[in-house]
């Protein structure tokens, strides 16, 4: 299947989604910590407190998307725009489908479909 560990914590597992070999998630990271954009440590520490301490209760940082087409949805926040889109699966697993740079004051309809494309790809692959 098309996931990657990112972080094993004490309450849940986070993965994110690779396909082909490419991991956007990984990639925008590595691209955040090359531009030395402090949104990349500040979404490290997301990804690590949330597996480590469960669901952050704030909005701020990390919320449920909400609207008709994102079902089941997440986005992790930093603070200068940049986010990571993820679900949850069975047995406390995370899955951060990608990750984008945020220009607007909504989270764009592509953004939240492309994360969408990636669910439902993660589930028919494992066989759902």
């Amino acid at each position: 299947m098309g996931v990657e560990l990112i972080y094993r914590g004490a309450i849940s597992e986070v993965y994110a989604w690779s396909s082909g070999g490419f991991c956007d998630v990984r990639e925008f990271l590595r691209g955040l910590e090359q531009e030395s954009n402090g949104d990349a440590e500040g979404l490290r520490r997301l990804i690590k407190r949330t597996a480590d301490n469960g669901p952050i209760h704030n909005k701020e940082q990390c919320r449920k998307l909400e609207g008709k087409h994102c079902e089941d949805l997440f986005e992790f926040k930093a603070r200068r725009g940049a986010r990571i889109l993820w679900f949850y699966d069975k047995g406390k697993i995370i899955v951060c489908a990608h990750a984008f740079v945020k220009k607007g004051q909504a989270t764009p309809r592509k953004e939240i479909d492309k994360a969408q494309e990636v669910r439902q790809q993660y589930h028919r692959e494992k066989g759902r």
